[in-house]
């Protein structure tokens, strides 16, 4: 069924109609042609492009927040010459003298100069940005943390790195409110595993560096997280909030775990999987594009075929882990 009038029945109509509709066409062609067209010079055109347009072509270490570390230590001529030379010596300068704005700095220097190489050389590139991350944002960065900080962890998806959030990073760190009241952390981990391996062993790391850094459980920091995943990062952050139960585990098999013999090698690490309970020291979690009810994909033949090879490869992925 067609909608609309069509050919035939405008030709069809009463010759006042029709003289109505070649008037209304002629009004509109004298109305285009009189309309009046101004060239305006390229200087006279919106200073906000013209702002944009200069900072794109500033070399990538021409930012105002880094300027003052840049001149205090004289590194202008070097990060022109030689940005790897130029970042080890902003670093070692750091490390003899930690200094917030100086360690913002580097991070800052690392995650531009990796933007620069994502493409040509992307090792080097992640290379950069985990230095960035660990050295100046707080992942146990030289043994030490800010304690009075809240940190944001961030954690990527699918087939990523830590370079998903290399923007928001530079956002955030390049707002002096937001770097005096939080610190960032990255969390890097292998997406291939299944994503409940994944988000145990996230689990347990994110366990063992409040030990590490906050013993006594005491650090206003460490007591106060925000997480923000991506994708299946969002996967792995939902288990630091989610109460398990036994749903996870009725879920993906007929036995209870009641029944399982408890000198079972493989339950120890079956309960860590499986079972899980919410983290009281995170205060808040951010979820971007994350698929919480799982993909239609799941239930076709592919999906069934990779959920039955999941189930039959599942003693040798656990002896594997053990």
């Amino acid at each position: 069924m067609a909608f609309g009038p069509t050919v035939e029945s405008v030709a069809r109509r009463d010759p006042i109609t029709q003289g109505c509709l070649v008037s209304v066409a002629l009004f509109a062609l004298l109305s285009g042609c009189a309309t009046r067209v101004r060239v305006v010079p390229a200087d006279q055109t919106q200073p906000a492009l013209h702002a944009a347009a200069r900072s794109a072509s500033l070399p990538w270490w021409r930012d105002s927040l880094d300027q003052e570390i840049i001149r205090r230590h004289n590194l202008q001529a070097l990060l022109r010459r030689n940005p790897d030379r130029a970042l080890l010596e902003l670093h070692s300068v750091v490390s003899r003298h930690p200094d917030v704005a100086a360690a913002a700095a580097l991070a800052d220097l690392n995650c531009r100069y990796a933007g620069t190489l994502q493409r040509a050389q992307p090792e080097k590139a992640l290379g950069l940005y985990l230095n960035a991350a660990e050295s100046a944002y707080g992942w146990i960065a030289n043994g030490q943390v800010l304690p009075d900080r809240i940190p944001i962890i961030m954690v990527h998806g699918l087939r990523a790195t830590p370079l998903t959030w290399q923007q928001l990073t530079n956002e955030l760190m390049g707002n002096p409110e937001i770097r005096r009241r939080y610190q960032i952390w990255h969390y890097l981990y292998p997406t291939g595993l299944p994503f409940l391996t994944s988000a145990a062993n996230f689990r347990d790391d994110l366990e063992e560096v409040r030990r590490l850094l906050d013993p006594d459980g005491r650090d206003f920091a460490t007591q106060n997280m925000v997480v923000i995943g991506h994708s299946m990062g969002g996967l792995l952050t939902r288990t630091l909030v989610t109460d398990s139960g036994d749903a996870l585990w009725n879920s993906t098999f007929a036995v209870p775990i009641s029944e399982i013999p408890p000198d079972m090698e493989q339950l120890p690490q079956l309960r860590r999987v499986f079972y899980f309970t919410p983290k009281s020291y995170v205060k808040r979690v951010i979820f971007v594009a994350v698929p919480h009810r799982g993909t239609t994909s799941a239930d076709g033949p592919f999906g069934r075929f990779v959920g039955h090879a999941c189930i039959f490869l599942m003693p040798l992925t656990l002896s594997l882990l053990v």
